[in-house]
């Protein structure tokens, strides 16, 4: 998925799209108990535990409401944010990336397939 164009948005931006779209994914789940984010970039990761202002906090924002949602919407669940090392060998690391490159090639995902914060 992509959300546009490298003149419009920054690396940061992108960086945290990648949690929110799992959380879009979590909350369409019927039964799940445990969750795992896993994440290659450090400053992301501290930005989902802060509510302070800065770069991209739009998206910071609706990843906390989505993410008390979610809490809401299944109450035992247990969700870990870890950080995943880059080029590691970690094969669905790996993958993830190469699905992010077919997306660059392909343009922008049509309007209706992003949430509507995207």
């Amino acid at each position: 998925m992509q959300i546009g164009k490298e003149t419009e948005h920054k690396v940061f931006e992108g960086e945290l799209v990648g949690p929110t779209l799992g959380l879009e994914l979590l909350w369409k789940e019927q039964s799940v108990s445990t969750v795992s984010l896993w994440i290659d970039n450090m400053a992301a990761i501290l930005a989902t535990n802060s509510m302070m202002s800065g770069p991209a906090h739009y998206l910071m924002d609706h990843f906390h409401a989505l993410l008390s949602q979610v809490k809401h919407h299944h109450p035992n669940l247990k969700i870990t944010i870890g950080w995943v090392p880059r080029h590691e060998g970690v094969k669905g690391k790996e993958a993830a990336d190469e699905e992010a490159k077919e997306a660059a090639l392909r343009g922008s995902s049509p309007t209706w397939l992003l949430p509507h914060t995207l």
